[in-house]
């Protein structure tokens, strides 16, 4: 209502196969809300689909005695173009803080940690210890969510300080020449190689 978001604590999924002008209900599940910083959240479920192809996914929900309906298409393809669950991700020479001369230079953040620019994805491949990568840009955001996103993954780092790497990948590989045009932008190699068709990652 008025443009509020959703903020259930879960909605129901279905997952629709689409071959031409038939269509066949294939699975259900229920996606829970999670809450992140500034009011702001994402709901999360797991999915599978046996083949590629078009697939709609319908979200339901009821919000003050009102049933609201939200419809997707998904392209889903033969083979991921990110990398697959499982598979060793490429060993990327990300931007840090050594080839730069200030933080504004490899980051849309407006309160950057330095650290998640400390080493490249490379490095941090080759340390032996556990690695989250967030591929996102704060400033740019089409949905709004890379900065609160940025935000939890600052918090996990404090917690697991020392035990895991964390590193921050801008969308763009010259933030600091963009001022508020993305024609200006170059998308980050880092990016290109990992295959992410879009932000946040």
């Amino acid at each position: 209502a008025d443009g509020e978001p959703v903020k259930q604590d879960s909605v129901a999924l279905s997952f629709v196969y689409q071959d031409g002008s038939e269509s066949t209900l294939e699975g259900e599940a229920t996606a829970v809300f999670r809450q992140w910083p500034y009011g702001r959240g994402v709901y999360t479920a797991q999915a599978s689909f046996d083949r590629a192809g078009t697939w709609r996914m319908d979200v339901d929900t009821q919000l003050q005695g009102q049933l609201l309906v939200g419809r997707t298409l998904l392209e889903v393809g033969q083979i991921s173009v990110t990398p697959a669950l499982g598979s060793r991700p490429p060993s990327s020479h990300s931007k840090t803080l050594g080839g730069v001369d200030r933080l504004e230079d490899l980051t849309t953040d407006p309160l950057p940690d330095e650290e998640l620019y400390s080493i490249t994805i490379a490095e941090a491949l080759q340390a032996g210890k556990p690695l989250v990568v967030t591929f996102a840009t704060p400033a740019f955001c089409l949905s709004a969510t890379c900065g609160p996103q940025l935000d939890v993954v600052k918090g996990i780092k404090t917690e697991y300080s020392g035990r895991v790497n964390f590193i921050h990948v801008e969308i763009y590989k010259n933030p600091h020449q963009i001022q508020g045009d993305l024609r200006n932008a170059e998308i980050a190699e880092a990016v290109i190689e990992w295959g992410l068709p879009n932000e946040p990652w």
